[in-house]
């Protein structure tokens, strides 16, 4: 009986050049790994988060007293600094919260972001750990990838307060100008443009800084020298990335609308119950897409920079 002691002489790991693919080869590639190893991230990220979404909302139930406003508020309750401010942006706005109850709402919110932050740290991590492994060398240990992800935990939980901050930042004009100034006929092209303008900027930024996870935990590296080297790992792919994130975003969409109306049948009349139970299979089965997307990203960016510097070569 042999004794599996991991990859062997002969066991390395494909050429550089073959991970360098298209934005449409980049989702294909990610649906290959992600459909291979479905159970494993079912239960090495699916469950974890579902349960971790329900007891939020139980969370949200318990303090604002009914399931109906739970739902609402799941919404809006941020796992990042910059998902953090557009939850409380939209809340303002669509006025959704009555005044007294907003403190409360921030409070509430502010604390189930970090711990939110520590623990996706964690199964992001091992999710792009394993994603990397078998799409790189094509063995893949659960074990090894959590323990991984809990070692690099701190560093990608400071990685994305980094990028997190810097889109809230970008965003922040626009937040502070619908407080200041009342929205009216005379302010509203000012407000559209401060708007839009805050969007490109976010957009950009999300887009040069997409692989940071990843870089994390493929690369020993401080959580600003990981966002600088994803910048640079960027660099001229803009339109590579955004394009292959639109087309996971797509495919994303479809396969949740596919489960959302076989649910739908399945759950109607359930209440809050049927509500909440078509948002638990969702992140069972798609929520580890991204960031199996995002490892598969990564190799195909870090082949291209090899590439480049055999060139000058």
């Amino acid at each position: 009986m042999e004794i599996d002691e991991g990859p062997g002489i002969d066991e390395q790991a494909p050429p550089k050049g073959d991970f360098v693919v298209s934005s449409t080869g980049l989702v294909s590639r990610t649906l290959s790994v992600w459909g291979k190893n479905i159970l494993t991230f079912i239960i090495l990220f699916g469950i974890l988060s579902a349960i971790f979404t329900v007891v939020r909302f139980f969370v949200l139930w318990m303090i604002f007293g009914d399931p109906g406003s739970a739902q609402i508020l799941m919404g809006y309750v941020g796992t990042d600094p910059f998902s953090f401010f557009i939850g409380l942006f939209s809340l303002v706005q669509l006025g959704l919260v009555p005044p007294d109850v907003m403190n409360t709402f921030v409070s509430v919110s502010l604390l189930l972001m970090v711990v939110s932050m520590i623990v996706y740290a964690v199964l992001i991590g091992a999710t792009i750990k394993y994603s990397i492994d078998d799409y790189g060398r094509g063995q893949a240990y659960t074990g090894e990838s959590v323990s991984v992800a809990m070692g690099r935990s701190g560093t990608l939980i400071m990685a994305q307060l980094i990028v997190g901050s810097i889109s809230a930042v970008l965003f922040a004009p626009a937040l502070f100008y619908i407080i200041l100034f009342p929205l009216t006929i005379a302010t509203l092209t000012t407000f559209l443009v401060v708007i839009l303008v805050s969007f490109v900027l976010v957009l950009f930024v999300s887009i040069r800084l997409a692989p940071t996870a990843a870089v994390v935990i493929a690369e020993d590296r401080s959580a600003l020298d990981s966002v600088k080297r994803a910048f640079d790992l960027t660099s001229g792919q803009f339109w590579h990335v955004f394009v292959g994130q639109i087309i996971l975003g797509i495919v994303v969409v479809v396969l949740d609308l596919i489960v959302g109306v076989f649910l739908f049948g399945v759950t109607f009349g359930l209440g809050w119950l049927g509500g909440l139970l078509p948002v638990v299979v969702s992140g069972l089965l798609f929520v580890a897409l991204p960031y199996v997307f995002q490892a598969v990203l990564y190799l195909d960016l870090e082949a291209r920079g090899l590439d480049t510097s055999q060139q000058l070569w």
